[in-house]
């Protein structure tokens, strides 16, 4: 038995081993340009030589990165002795130009021992899906070392519990439903830099829109009308400020939010909006009572003294005529009966 227990143990040492080994792998020699550039998945690699300053290596990343998700690429220097440690790498689109300028690159020059920085890319709604090249090495200051460890991962970046990213123009607007909705922006470090949401409206109501912001981020928003006109907006003026603002709604149709970020605030946002009718909130109406006379009667039904609209059908008159009608014709007879 625990010569069984001892093999189990053994099996399992030897599949962790293999799982560390497969999830970390060695860099293959990248090509020598984008026409030549060496397919890799995502992952996380190691250069297993020095890539030398004036001979960069170009890959091409066989996954295509969704509007709406994250494309981040990691750099860990190496802890190697007796060596200044540096790494390089880059960004490219399909077409080969480079995603960030040289002074803007945070893995350019990657300078001591285990050293980290990261590279972020959120791209927009211009395109379905994107493809990417990386080069690794260049610099033009030292060869970037070995052993130096590149993280490729995406993540969802996905707007208001969708699939994608939020269009940027009126006519690629998403349509969402009041609520709380959450979506991200790039800022500069992508292509989603502006979020355009789309949401139908009926007139005499009020539109409540609350924009939340991380606490070291802004965030702004814009209201459009039916025409594309704008009809409000909300920028604040530091750091973490919640944007909010109510719109009276006089047509019925559709009210376009736009939302914004400042600089390179990439990062997530939350959107909450609130639909409320003219007397009250989410479409309810404030209820109505109505005053009653003494017989349980509603006071525009039952009426006032002197209300002809609050008489008994067939009944007009002033209250009492009967009785002045009967002492009147009394008297008649009394004066009669005098004169006889």
């Amino acid at each position: 038995m625990k010569k069984l227990e001892m093999f189990i143990l053994i099996g399992l040492v030897i599949i962790g081993t293999a799982g560390i080994v497969s999830a970390q792998q060695t860099l293959p020699d990248g090509g020598n340009g984008f026409d030549d550039a060496i397919e890799i998945d995502l992952g996380s690699y190691v250069t297993g030589h020095d890539i030398p300053v004036d001979a960069p290596e170009y890959f091409k990343l066989t996954q295509k990165v969704n509007a709406g998700q994250l494309l981040t690429i990691k750099v860990i220097n190496p802890v190697v002795e007796n060596r200044t440690i540096i790494s390089n790498a880059k960004l490219y689109d399909i077409d080969g130009a480079i995603l960030l300028p040289e002074y803007d690159n945070p893995l350019k020059n990657v300078v001591g021992a285990a050293e980290s920085r990261s590279h972020l890319w959120l791209p927009g709604s211009q395109e379905s899906s994107y493809t990417y090249y990386l080069s690794v090495g260049g610099g033009m200051v030292l060869d970037t070392v070995a052993g130096a460890n590149y993280i490729i991962t995406i993540d969802d970046n996905f707007d208001a519990g969708s699939q994608t990213d939020a269009g940027d123009t009126f006519e690629t607007a998403m349509e969402i439903t009041e609520g709380t909705h959450n979506g991200y922006l790039s800022g500069s470090l992508g292509t989603d830099t502006k979020d355009l949401y789309r949401l139908p409206v009926e007139a005499g109501t009020s539109l409540t829109v609350k924009l939340t912001p991380p606490s070291d981020r802004m965030r702004g928003f814009t209201l459009y009308d039916e025409d594309r006109i704008e009809i409000a907006s909300e920028y604040p003026s530091n750091p973490g400020a919640i944007a909010n603002t109510t719109q009276e709604i006089t047509y019925s149709g559709d009210i376009y939010i736009g939302i914004t970020p400042y600089d390179n605030d990439y990062g997530e946002y939350t959107l909450d909006l609130e639909i409320t009718n003219e007397t009250g909130a989410g479409g309810g109406g404030l209820e109505v009572t109505e005053e009653k006379d003494e017989g349980g009667l509603p006071k525009d039904e039952a009426g006032l003294p002197g209300d002809e609209g609050g008489l008994p059908e067939g009944e007009g008159g002033l209250p009492g005529f009967e009785a002045i009608f009967t002492v009147a014709g009394l008297l008649s007879v009394a004066f009669l009966l005098k004169r006889k």
